[in-house]
């Protein structure tokens, strides 16, 4: 063996109870270096492949302990016969080409698990008499439950106790499998002592080690990983000091492969040599402490799943439970993890056991010690899955998987306590435990026990002094029934039996411990008859609005009932026996039916009934008219849908009952008035429906037509007055005036009448409901328009001569009214008289007729001041002897009414009349009277006289002398005729 010895200083890790001082101490850092067989008599499964030509065949020898099984896979390019013989079977095949056979299949891809098996040798044959071409083939198989025995045949060897998941039984080998998160090793030690003169390299001649043992599986979406973990308490027993230190392997392939990356605690990775490559291990150990014999203490190991990994805790308990290191294994989207026993398979490195064992050997890195002396008793337990705690079912005095070994030790059971001596170990046969009195408690508990329904009973029982595994056995009436293989003392189990008759049944109970003893318990039960259930209806067809009336009548089996009901596949609730009111939400086909379920849980279904639910019926009534006269008639129409035909139809109208049918229905009225109309449907299936319609009938419509004046003005604006009563509202008027139709609407109608004329005016009323009825005709009188004429004896006057302004009119609508405007003041009567104060005067003249019609007519009229005379004189000479004979006289007037006239008289003699205001006169010398008298349009006249002078060169004065002549002129007003 090659040893890698490695050296650390390590700080105390542990306070330890027991030792009375606490030291530092250089401990070795060593392999607990797994088995690995030169010549492999452990071995994976064998796997072949080869090429079998057609017509031949190919065999394969196994060897079977008994209580084994043959395992196989067979693939093959083409079809062949598979075949598991005995040796006296395949005798006769070899030799004849045919014979009986233990197992027989065809088939390219064929999987077969034979067994169990008499210990013997059998033959696993592949026969290609099929195809007739050329077979590929590909064989596994394997030999199962595992065996134990292979592991060792003499010393060296790890004794102790071990757990490899395979049973000794009077039948033979029976394979089992144990999954569980926390495993502890007990061990007392009373005495011991070792040496080895020849250890590894760098191993106290005195060391020993007693080693906790166990494969932790590893599952991730990616496969299967198994880790070796091991607890190992190393005992210097020279100086009696002792360390406790773990390892963890990876046992997925070989050789193993392992990084600090990979596993991370509180120790580190290291290798070892093992036959031709390196292996790589995790460790961490503790100091040393002294030790006291006898010395009781439990090894611990427990496994939990973190997130992409796993957590690995190494604890020692000796007083005081001490998790002295927590190793994390990477597993990148871990599904599960546990420690398993199991008697199936080896690990993935193809010969190691997934077994548990407490063995003690050489105290490390592969040594096989002497012991000079051992007495100790060891147990196992494991904290399964499912929180409970068991012990191994099968121990075995010697170990598997570990290197260090024992020259000289047994494992023996005393009083059925494994214990560790001096000796030669049995390698050919498990412990015997010495077998204690088996006591089981049972109790059967019935469920359900109905005729027609599976028999549910439940069974519980409790176990004291049996060896576990347990097997409960259960019969009923004398026939096997049901297994259970259980690992504790406990047992609970609901049992379905199936349909029964009815009548008393006996159940047997049959209780097997793994060492051979046996307890039978017996029960008694009864079935009683199956409960029944019935459902009917008086009507299977109806409308949607009816209710259903279902009789559901149950009896027999166990009551109280449940019943539940079921329409058209749907549970609609819960029912009482009795009748049952059930209404529908929609038209259709409905499948109705009742389960009953008693008190024990029996349940049986009821007959079936299909009611088929109509559409409620529906009545459609319309009316062609809602509204109308009462001369008119109206159409009722009636349709029908739904339902169940035929129909049964009933009419009234304001209670009287009148004939009626489907489709139009002729309605007349004797009286104005508001009608009710109902009719009433009821179909077949005896349901009724109720529409009412009313309808008002008015009195025949009435017009008269009026206007606002029979005689009106052309131009103006005839207002027409429609009075209507009955009939139907709204009415739509028409208007005819000579004969000429015209649109408009109630009430006051205005039309603009522009030719005079005599017009015959009626209008014709259509009321809503059709009905047309004419008004009376009136006669209208359109004048032509009033004309306006003034009549007057002038527009210009002076004071004092009076103008009169008449008023003349003609056409219109007499009598007329006069209203005159002169400068803003109003007067009235038939004229007006102007010119008694001077000024202009604006004068506006409106006539009204009788229609209101208004014309006017305006006039401007000018009355002017009396006229008065200016003169002015300028004498010159056109002699040089007299002064002034020459007179020029310039005559001015203000007032009076032009065209003006000048009279001119000198010394009373007329010297002329012109229309020019200037004059020139010649004087002779001397005094002389001038005078100058102007006459307006109007004939008022006015006089100036002065005196003038001429002389010989004398200045001439002039004193004027005025003389006023007015003139009256009165102009008589005459009324026209």
């Amino acid at each position: 063996m090659k040893v890698l010895i490695m050296f650390l200083t390590l700080l105390t890790l542990l306070n330890v109870a027991s030792p009375s001082v606490a030291l530092t101490h250089t401990w070795p850092i060593n392999a607990h270096i797994p088995s690995v067989p030169s010549i492999r008599r452990i071995s994976s499964d064998p796997n072949y492949s080869f090429s079998l030509q057609s017509g031949y065949y190919e065999y394969f020898n196994v060897t079977t302990y008994e209580g084994q099984n043959i395992t196989f896979t067979v693939t093959s390019s083409t079809e062949v016969n598979i075949y598991v013989m005995s040796s006296s079977q395949f005798s006769q095949f070899s030799s004849t080409g045919s014979s009986n056979y233990i197992f027989h299949a065809l088939g390219t891809r064929v999987s077969g698990n034979v067994g169990p098996l008499s210990s013997g040798s059998y033959f696993l044959v592949v026969d290609n008499n099929v195809s007739g071409s050329t077979a590929s083939v590909n064989l596994v198989y394997s030999v199962l439950p595992l065996i134990p025995f292979q592991a060792h045949s003499s010393p060296p060897a790890p004794i102790g106790i071990a757990d490899y998941g395979v049973m000794n039984t009077t039948s033979g080998l029976k394979g089992y499998i144990l999954n569980f998160d926390e495993v502890v090793g007990h061990v007392k030690i009373n005495k011991i002592g070792a040496y080895n003169a020849t250890p590894p390299s760098g191993i106290n001649p005195y060391g020993a080690s007693l080693q906790l043992n166990v494969v932790l599986q590893v599952n991730t979406p990616e496969g299967g990983y198994q880790y070796w973990l091991q607890d190992v308490l190393h005992m210097e027993t020279n100086e009696s000091m002792y360390y406790v230190e773990d390892n963890i392997w990876n046992f997925t392939s070989y050789p193993s492969t392992l990084s600090n990356s990979s596993v991370k605690g509180r120790g580190a990775v290291y290798n070892v040599a093992s036959s031709s490559s390196l292996q790589y291990y995790y460790a961490y150990g503790s100091p040393l402490y002294p030790y006291h014999l006898p010395l009781s203490t439990d090894l611990l190991i427990k496994e939990e799943v973190v997130p992409n990994g796993v957590v690995v805790s190494f604890g020692y308990y000796n007083g005081t439970l001490y998790w002295y290191d927590n190793a994390t294994i990477s597993a990148p989207g871990v599904t599960s993890a546990y420690m398993m026993v199991s008697g199936f398979n080896y690990t993935g490195n193809g010969y190691t056991y997934y077994d548990a064992e407490l063995v003690f050997g050489g105290d490390a890195n592969g040594e096989f010690t002497y012991f000079t002396s051992m007495n100790s008793t060891l147990s196992l337990s494991y904290h399964l899955l499912n929180g409970s705690w068991t012990v191994p079912p099968e121990l075995y005095g010697f170990g598997a998987d570990t290197e260090e070994a024992a020259d000289n030790l047994a494992t023996v059971l005393v009083n059925g306590v494994p214990t560790v001596e001096i000796g030669r170990e049995n390698f050919f046969s498990p412990l015997q435990v010495i077998n204690t009195p088996m006591i089981v408690n049972a109790q059967m508990t019935p469920i359900r026990t109905e005729a027609g329904l599976p028999v549910l009973l439940n069974l519980t029982a409790s176990e004291v002094g049996g060896v576990v595994p347990l097997t409960y056995l259960v019969y009923l009436d004398g026939s096997p029934v049901q297994s259970y293989t259980v690992y504790n003392n406990t047992f609970n189990v609901e049992l379905n039996l199936g349909i029964l008759p009815t009548g008393t049944h006996q159940l047997t109970l049959v209780v097997r411990s793994a060492s051979g003893q046996e307890v039978i318990k017996t029960f008694q039960f009864t079935v009683s008859s199956e409960p029944q259930v019935h459902i009917s209806s008086p009507i299977k067809v109806l409308d949607l609005g009816q209710q259903l009336q279902l009789s559901v009548q149950a009896s027999g089996g166990t009551p109280p009932y449940t019943l539940e009901l079921y329409i058209n596949g749907v549970k609609e609730g819960q029912v009482e026996p009795g009748s049952v009111t059930l209404n529908f939400s929609s038209p259709g086909t409905y499948d109705i039916y009742v389960n009953l379920t008693d008190s024990s849980g029996y349940t049986v279904s009821s007959n079936v009934i299909q009611v088929q639910v109509n559409p409620d019926p529906t009545l459609l009534l319309s009316l062609s008219k809602a509204e109308l006269d009462l001369k008119q008639g109206d159409i009722l129409s009636l349709q029908a849908q739904g339902g169940t035909p035929p129909y049964t139809l009933s009419l009234t109208v304001n209670g009287t009952s009148e004939p009626v049918k489907l489709g139009e229905n002729q309605l007349n009225f004797s009286s104005p008035g508001t009608y009710l109309i109902q009719v009433t449907l009821v179909d077949s299936s005896g349901f009724k429906v109720t529409r009412q319609i009313s309808v008002t009938v008015n009195p025949d419509p009435t017009v008269n037509l009026s206007a606002s004046s029979p005689v009106l003005d052309a131009n103006q604006v005839l207002d027409l007055l429609v009075h209507a009563e009955g009939g139907t509202t709204p009415y739509n008027l028409t208007f005819y005036i000579n004969g000429v139709q015209y649109p408009a609407n109630q009430g006051v109608n205005a039309f603009n009448v522009t030719q005079p004329g005599t017009y015959d005016i009626y209008v014709n009323l259509t009321d809503s409901s059709g009905y047309t009825v004419s008004s009376n005709v009136i006669q209208v009188q359109v004048n032509p328009d009033p004309t306006l004429t003034l009549r007057y004896n002038g527009t210009v006057t002076d004071v004092g001569v009076p103008i009169v302004i008449s008023a003349v009119s003609n056409y219109g609508t007499p009598p007329y009214h006069l209203l005159w405007d002169v400068n803003g003041e109003t007067l009235q009567g038939q004229g007006v008289t102007l010119g008694s104060s001077p000024g202009t005067y604006d004068l506006t003249v409106f006539l009204t007729d009788s229609r209101n019609y208004t014309v006017s007519a305006t006039l401007k009229v000018q009355v002017n001041p009396d006229p008065s005379l200016h003169l002015g004189l300028n004498q010159s000479s056109n002699n040089l002897l007299y002064t002034g004979n020459v007179l020029d006289v310039n005559a001015s007037v203000q007032g009076g009414t032009p065209p003006y006239t000048y009279t001119w008289i000198l010394d009373d003699r007329e010297m002329g009349t012109t229309s020019n205001p200037q004059y020139q006169l010649t004087l002779t010398p001397g005094n002389h009277n001038l005078t100058v008298v102007v006459t307006d349009h109007l004939g008022l006249r006015a006089e100036y006289s002065t005196q003038v002078s001429a002389s010989y060169n004398y200045l001439v004065v002039l004193s004027p002398v005025v003389v006023i002549v007015g003139a009256v002129l009165v102009v008589l007003l005459r009324r026209r005729t």
